[in-house]
């Protein structure tokens, strides 16, 4: 079989024939996620800690999120948080940052985007980085139960 490396019209890599992936890395650290399934979708996204101004980004926050934000200690933790998140759905929609990400709501474990539904978490996996997983549910359109 032919497993060329090709791109959506908005952009998002994949392989021909494979099953969905998503790439993240920050600094010296990467994330691959497979997802083996070939009717869903995956994307992953990782952030080395930093401390971060919430006022240049607050464009971007759902309102929810800048509640979530603003009520922790660590506002830049809870920022990369969230970000993670974000960027996590957005890959995993295929629609990355040409969505207008401030309506996209990551407090909760699961959203609709497009009129498909989303599961995503945020992960533990090293030390001093914040990461975050999201997969297209099956049955895509219709809630899971």
């Amino acid at each position: 079989e032919d497993h060329r490396i090709v791109r959506t019209k908005l952009g998002k890599p994949y392989i021909q024939g494979a099953y969905p992936f998503s790439v993240a890395h920050s600094r010296n650290t990467s994330l691959l996620s497979i997802m083996l399934d070939h009717k869903s979708s995956v994307g992953v996204d990782i952030e080395e800690y930093q401390t971060v101004p919430l006022k240049p980004y607050q464009p971007y926050f759902h309102h929810n999120e800048l509640q979530f934000i603003t009520h922790l200690n660590d506002s830049s933790s809870a920022l990369l948080q969230i970000w993670t998140k974000k960027e996590a759905v957005l890959k995993a929609s295929g629609v990355g940052l040409h969505e207008q990400i401030n309506l996209i709501d990551t407090t909760k474990n699961e959203l609709t985007l497009n009129n498909q539904h989303y599961g995503l978490t945020g992960l533990e996996l090293r030390s001093g980085y914040l990461s975050a997983i999201s997969w297209r549910k099956n049955g895509c359109g219709q809630k899971n139960d």
